[in-house]
């Protein structure tokens, strides 16, 4: 409608709500009153809901790589102790630690797949790119990813 090509009525539309009176025109007052709104929405800062989404969301990233880094380290420790362990007389700690190596890349691999299947199922957040900056926001996903972590690791000590 209107001649409008396609691509072009995200730009029509924020053209429309500059447009304050609806004259067809934007005035500078009109862009600088959209301007300095916008950026307040942008820097609102985060509702309760989005703080637990936020340490939930890291909680979820991280609760894979725990539980996979725990469960292999601790299979391959075990492995690596009994195989070479009265051979070349490795400690059970030097064991652990070689297990702990196999298992960080098995972590680090697990966490992105997990991250890929879960995406769809958890909720967008619908932060802004200033409030993900924020130092407050950064804090609340370290907690959930330490939270996951941990939660994880005491899953994955099983074997």
């Amino acid at each position: 409608a209107l001649g409008v090509k396609e691509g072009q009525m995200e730009s029509i539309s924020a053209f429309e709500m500059m447009d304050l009176d609806g004259d067809g025109t934007v005035t500078k007052k009109e862009y600088d009153q959209f301007v300095l709104e916008r950026a307040k929405s942008q820097s609102m800062p985060l509702t309760f809901t989005q703080k637990a989404q936020v340490v939930m969301r890291g909680a979820v990233e991280m609760f894979g790589f725990g539980f996979t880094d725990n469960t292999i380290m601790l299979t391959c420790g075990a492995a690596i102790e009994r195989a070479l362990g009265p051979t070349f007389g490795i400690t059970g700690f030097a064991a652990a630690a070689c297990g702990n190596l196999i298992s960080d890349s098995c972590g680090v691999v697990s966490t992105t797949t997990i991250n890929n299947v879960t995406a769809p199922f958890l909720p967008d957040i619908g932060l802004s790119e200033t409030q993900e900056r924020f130092a407050s926001t950064q804090a609340l996903a370290q907690t959930g990813q330490i939270g996951g972590v941990m939660v994880g690791g005491v899953f994955g000590c099983w074997p």
